[in-house]
């Protein structure tokens, strides 16, 4: 069942001024000027009807009450609806989701106080022949819940957004979803073949881990899934594509024999209250005797060997071999009949680990592979956003509805490559997926910003560098010396830090000059180059 609902800032998110306007033969017009990258005023609060957020009981022809406070004195404001695609459509095709026609003005008075009512339009009417108002079903299946009323001035600054539900629209429908195999036993992967109806968000696709899946009750142990993107444009033609889930994951131990509920529940990034979720039936074979993986940890390994890795899943008891591919591990024990130590053998590639025992061989899955050296590689924009090629996405700041109080300067990814890190140029740290928080310097007095991050090979801590070159442990990160602290007479300013094991790090200045501490090894610079351009990082092999 769902009863979830979105809302979205248009003008803040989608960089777009809404309204000017201009007089001509005694006619105002109006047009939406794109390219603003003005921020919404966060000191602003507005209410509509009373409410704020999401707005019911809307009609057409009827009348939204707004008013707003914390706005500067005397300041003009258009008041514009927009249609439920306007938070999917192009930039370039904002205008076009818009009723300019009904277009509104308002006005604070001294005190920053606004109040206005705006005339629904009715009926509603924009340059796309889609966009609508109430929205469609299709539109509210996609998760466009309502139509958008916002207050903004003509610099495209935002004071307060609404969503408009109309009395009567559509309501959203509970999703499908669909599996394959429809039997299965520990250890073995199942795909999401299809499914409909899921909200997904505009713009980004809404990552599933295992917490957001269960059969009967019972968590998979690795999941990697997905919600598309909602996308839809109609210049050029492009139909409105409703978010599908795709992805497997892996049966965990301890699912009885029977036919348990397999159950997607949809991560709610809205911000407001409600949940999106569908289940299927699977016939469970129930525990067995064949040894079956659920998780392998670390994922990743050195290319020459010797990395412990911790097998985890059930029906361990008795097993003979423990197999890399086709290469045999050095080394393994029985730790109980649940978890194998074993140490990985050289290899190259990805291969998935295997056992033997009496009751056969464990099944492949996403939960055997194993990865040796480097598998793909996450960027991270100045805003938080992170876009993965061939590496895991565990989220990301505007996924989760957070604002950096300064742009995010420097990422670092765990040694098993299941989670990240995000540093802002204040300090502030943002840790998803596995990566543990081990605390910030948000808030305290910098010599110089904060440009770089660089994580411990455990997991149980960072280092931060400044653009001075100080650098500052947290968790479990040992101090082992900084720049200044070497008393040179000059240097370029530091862009970033890496380390190669948990004993060191090498400071990284523009010229290429890399400051090795602790156990770090310094193998060369660049300092005292002709450079074509600055240096503006460095990563550790």
């Amino acid at each position: 069942m769902r009863d979830g609902r979105k809302t979205r800032h248009i003008a803040a998110r989608f960089g777009m001024a809404l309204l000017t306007s201009a007089l001509v033969g005694g006619v105002t017009t109006a047009a939406v000027v794109v390219g603003s990258s003005s921020p919404a005023a966060a000191a602003s609060s507005c209410t509509f009807n009373g409410q704020s957020g999401l707005v019911t009981g809307i009609t057409a022809g009827g009348v939204v009450s707004i008013s707003c406070t914390g706005m500067p004195s005397k300041l003009s404001v258009f008041l514009v609806e927009t249609s439920a695609l306007s938070g999917l459509v192009s930039t370039a095709n904002q205008t076009d989701e818009a009723d300019v026609a009904a277009l509104q003005t308002g006005k604070s008075n001294n005190a920053g106080v606004l109040t206005a009512s705006f005339n629904v339009p009715s009926p509603y009417a924009d340059a796309d022949p889609n966009g609508v108002c109430p929205p469609t079903q299709a539109e509210v299946n996609a998760g466009e819940v309502g139509c958008l009323l916002s207050v903004a001035t003509a610099s495209g600054t935002s004071y307060g957004t609404a969503t408009l539900q109309y009395t009567g629209q559509p309501t959203p429908q509970t999703p499908t979803l669909s599996i394959s195999p429809t039997t299965a036993g520990p250890g073995q992967q199942v795909t999401f073949t299809g499914g409909a109806g899921w909200w997904g968000n505009a713009g980004s696709v809404t990552a599933l881990t295992a917490a957001n899946v269960s059969i009967g009750g019972v968590p998979p142990a690795s999941a990697t899934a997905s919600i598309s993107a909602a996308s839809y444009n109609y210049s050029p033609p492009s139909p409105l594509a409703s978010p599908t889930i795709s992805g497997s994951f892996v049966v965990p131990c301890g699912v009885p024999a029977g036919t348990p509920n397999v159950t997607v529940t949809e991560p709610n990034t809205t911000g407001l209250p409600g949940t999106v979720s569908a289940s299927t039936t699977i016939t469970s074979s129930g525990s067995g005797t064949k040894p079956a993986i659920t998780s392998i940890s670390p994922t990743h390994g050195n290319p020459s060997g010797n990395t412990t890795v911790t097998i985890t899943g059930c029906n361990f008891t008795g097993v003979t071999s423990v197999k890399f591919g086709t290469t045999p591990a050095l080394s393994f024990t029985v730790d109980s009949d649940t978890q194998i130590t074993a140490i990985a053998p050289p290899g190259i590639g990805v291969v998935d680990v295997v056992l033997t025992g009496p009751g056969g061989t464990s099944p492949i899955s996403i939960a055997t592979q194993f990865g040796y050296g480097a598998q793909g590689y996450t960027l991270a924009s100045s805003e938080g956003g992170v876009f993965n090629f061939g590496s895991t996405y565990d989220g990301s700041l505007p996924g989760s509805h957070i604002t950096p109080t300064k742009p995010i300067v420097g990422m670092a990814s765990t040694s098993a490559g299941s989670g990240y890190l995000l540093a802002g140029g204040d300090g502030g740290v943002f840790a998803f997926g596995s990566a543990g928080f081990h605390g910030s310097l948000a808030g305290q007095a910098l010599a110089k910003p904060i440009v770089g991050i660089a994580a411990t090979t455990d997991g149980g801590g960072y280092w931060l560098a400044g653009a001075d070159g100080g650098v500052f442990g947290l968790g479990d990160a040992a101090f082992h010396g900084s720049v200044p602290g070497l008393h040179l007479s000059s240097y370029k300013p530091i862009v970033g830090i890496v380390s190669p094991d948990s004993g060191g790090y090498d400071v990284i200045g523009a010229d290429g000059g890399v400051y090795a501490f602790g156990d770090a090894p310094f193998a060369g610079g660049t300092a005292g180059k002709t450079l074509a351009s600055p240096i503006v990082g460095g990563a550790s092999v």
